[in-house]
């Protein structure tokens, strides 16, 4: 599987409710990283390590109800993979719905992901998000 295939692997996976399946393809020391300051909104942020990814990616399935998922393009080499994705969410305490697109910058080395730094608006998910606090 190359880098392409194994990170739309992650998505199928993870968009499915396989967690754990798509965990199983990051590497042991993979690094994540929400690309804004995590004093903004608790899903910002970065982390190294499964079990603090599984974590956040937790904390996103508590909080939103993904209605939709779409990849809008995807390309990438031999270790490195950009993907446009696009997804339909529903803030459940204040059953708000929401469209985002999101920017993923994926490494992936010896069938592994072992990097995802991610870009999305986090203003207006901060805005949802202090609906409920």
């Amino acid at each position: 599987m190359n880098a392409v295939d194994t990170v739309k692997k992650v998505y199928e996976l993870y968009v499915g409710g396989d967690m754990e399946g798509a965990l199983s393809l990051c590497a042991p020391e993979a690094c994540y990283a929400w690309k804004a300051d995590p004093g903004y909104t608790r899903f910002c942020g970065t982390g190294t390590g499964l079990d603090q990814f599984r974590q956040r990616l937790q904390l996103l399935q508590e909080v939103f109800h993904y209605n939709s998922f779409r990849i809008v393009s995807i390309f990438g080499d031999d270790e490195r993979v950009a993907a446009v994705t696009e997804l339909e969410l529903t803030h459940k305490a204040s059953n708000k719905q929401v469209r985002l697109e999101n920017a993923h910058f994926w490494t992936v080395k010896d069938g592994k992901v072992t990097e995802l730094a991610e870009y999305f608006d986090s203003a207006m998910v901060a805005e949802i998000d202090k609906v409920a606090a």
